[in-house]
């Protein structure tokens, strides 16, 4: 799939989703034709200061959609996002010596899926608006087309972009119902929530944390939550075609639940790592080991904010990414996931989204003078999925 039609797909799928031959009622309708949202005209600043970012890549204008989401400015920040997905395929033919990591496509990804999931409900509030804001950018974007496109394949995507936004604002127009269905028809039947019940425990982290030689063994906890020292946490074994199950801990307490037997509590004392042998007990008594599994603990489960490798608190000499993580030490299996930072010094504000600050970030930092302090704020998800608060300080 190449970039051009991904876009498509990220943002306007439910358009070419398969279409319901359902009536729609009229209070349905109505829930897409909010009057309280008024049809937007954005004036002659919004559209300077999408000129002013006219030659830079795509998270720039993401950087600016997430500013005007913290004005409490959704069309602003529904036209930047707009504007800053149809970015990506086209900036590739704006700066031949840019290649795109695979991290960067990733962050890319996850921050279109962030910001789609807070333009979406603004857009979908009344339909006349959301033809309004595509309409508006595509007569900006037809004359204003970035002067660093040369090639002919650039000039095409470009023609292509235009050509596409045109026809799914004419559809959003003419042919409302046929949206709506397709939104209702995905909502219904497409509850991503449910897919997520069944990721508890995933490839990594058990099948390669296991020592033993017969895959027979399930250990089962809830790995997004990290195990904090001296206190109780739950898990399930049990071993598969054998008579019974024991488990045996080094550094750790095990006890089983009186009620069922799959259950066991455990307690880490003051360890900083410990392990767990699962066990299979055969009806003549012998036991064959099927698994060992290592754990790590935390202190507490107090955020800690980190640049690179440098937790806060501390000078930082390399600026690429951000962390944020329960552990003292930071490595991959502790990190949380970040939706959201800021970077705040000398009443400047950048903000951003995912684990990579941005190049506006990176330039802002880079400009400081040795010494200076900045703050670095940080809204992460915790296990539940709820969306919580961390604060990073750092010298540059």
């Amino acid at each position: 799939m190449n970039s051009i039609k991904f876009a498509c797909f990220v943002f306007f799928l439910i358009v070419f989703y398969l279409q319901s031959q359902a009536q729609i009622t009229d209070s349905l309708r109505a829930k897409y034709f909010n009057s309280s949202v008024a049809i937007v005209t954005f004036d002659q600043q919004v559209y300077q200061e999408l000129s002013d970012i006219n030659e830079l890549p795509v998270f720039e204008f993401y950087n600016r959609a997430f500013d005007f989401f913290h004005q409490e400015k959704p069309n602003e920040a529904a036209l930047f996002f707009i504007a800053g997905m149809w970015r990506s395929p086209l900036f590739q033919f704006m700066d031949s010596n840019y290649v795109q990591s695979s991290d960067e496509a990733d962050t890319f990804i996850s921050t279109t899926h962030e910001l789609q999931q807070l333009v979406l409900p603004h857009l979908n509030s009344n339909l006349h608006n959301y033809a309004a804001i595509l309409n508006q950018y595509c007569d900006w974007y037809s004359v204003n087309m970035p002067k660093k496109v040369h090639s002919t394949e650039g000039i095409q995507t470009y023609k292509q972009q235009l050509e596409f936004l045109k026809d799914f604002a004419i559809r959003l127009e003419k042919n409302p119902d046929e949206y709506i269905l397709a939104i209702e028809d995905m909502n219904n039947n497409h509850d991503i929530s449910n897919e997520d019940v069944y990721i508890i425990v995933d490839e990594d982290n058990i099948s390669n944390n296991q020592s033993g030689t017969i895959p027979q063994s399930f250990l089962v906890y809830d790995y997004a939550t990290p195990i904090v020292k001296n206190q109780d946490f739950e898990l399930f074994a049990v071993a598969n075609s054998y008579y019974n199950t024991y488990l045996e801990g080094e550094n750790v307490i095990i006890k089983q639940h009186h009620y069922n037997p799959m259950i066991y509590m455990a307690n880490p004392g003051n360890a900083d790592q410990f392990s767990i042998s699962v066990y299979g007990e055969k009806e003549t008594g012998e036991r064959e080991i099927l698994g060992t599994y290592q754990f790590r603990t935390v202190d507490s489960l107090t955020p800690v904010v980190y640049i690179d490798d440098i937790r806060s608190g501390n000078k930082i000499t390399s600026f690429d990414s951000i962390a944020c993580t329960y552990y003292s030490t930071l490595y991959e299996a502790g990190k949380l996931q970040i939706k959201y930072w800021e970077l705040v010094c000398e009443k400047k504000i950048v903000v951003g989204t995912g684990g990579q600050l941005s190049l506006l970030a990176k330039s802002f930092i880079k400009e400081l003078e040795v010494n200076t302090p900045f703050i670095i704020n940080v809204v992460y998800l915790d296990p539940e999925a709820h969306e919580k608060f961390a604060k990073g300080v750092f010298v540059r």
